[in-house]
């Protein structure tokens, strides 16, 4: 909204309770009022990010939030989006400078947030999730 070369205009971090965050972008839909957006199929991307992981503080999430800002640039440089079933290939860990095992991404629908119908559109919620979050371990 202010400018500037980020593409997200924010985030939420949820205690999900036992050492999980669940962690939600701002700023792939249309979240101020636009006479141009109004009445669309879609609000603007007509998604937002998620990502729950094992992580005791909102500060031990900040990696991800990283990683988060660099797919919204992706979607908003490439003009490509993503859906529900897709598989992300990072190729090198995604949690640089740790031993973690994870290095790509499958997308899947929330089951957390749930899609919601707006003036601007349908928005659903994407999570980006890895085979690490059935584990106890996930990160």
């Amino acid at each position: 909204m202010f400018g500037g070369d980020e593409y997200l205009d924010g985030f939420s971090v949820y205690n999900m309770g036992n050492g999980c965050r669940h962690i939600v972008t701002y700023g792939m839909t249309e979240l101020y009022a636009d006479e141009k957006a109004f009445g669309g199929e879609f609000s603007r991307w007509g998604y937002e990010m998620t990502l729950k992981l094992k992580a005791d503080s909102a500060e031990e999430c900040m990696w991800a939030l990283d990683m988060l800002s660099n797919l919204a640039r992706y979607t908003y440089t490439s003009e490509r989006w993503f859906e529900p079933f897709e598989c992300i290939h990072g190729g090198t860990p995604l949690h640089a400078g740790t031993d973690s095992k994870i290095t790509s991404l499958i997308t899947v629908a929330d089951t957390s947030a749930q899609s919601l119908d707006t003036l601007n559109g349908k928005v659903d919620f994407i999570d980006l999730a890895t085979d690490m979050n059935r584990t106890k371990s996930y990160l």
